[in-house]
């Protein structure tokens, strides 16, 4: 069964990795960078910084389908900024 998620995640502490959503079923997701970001927003594994994540800058975005979308993480330059994200996982 498919079910569609939508949410907004923002990076509490700027320069600390941060899961994108808990859940570890198979899915896929659009995360895109806030239109209100200053800053960049990093996007990679749990070991994501500003050196060597996929860089999202306001309003750009990515589409990630993996096998645990929990394993996806972003991180950012300034203090609450994020992402919004809309996608389906296999439950």
């Amino acid at each position: 069964m498919n079910t569609p998620i939508n949410f907004q995640k923002t990076v509490t502490t700027a320069g600390t990795a941060e899961t994108l959503i808990s859940t570890n079923e198979y899915g896929y997701v659009i995360v895109k960078a806030l239109e209100s970001n200053t800053s960049n927003i990093y996007v990679g594994d749990s070991d994501v910084t500003s050196a060597n994540g996929y860089i999202l800058e306001s309003g750009e975005s990515i589409s990630i389908a993996l096998d645990g979308i929990n394993k996806v993480y972003i991180d950012s330059d300034v203090n609450g900024e994020g992402v919004s994200a809309f996608g389906v996982v296999q439950k």
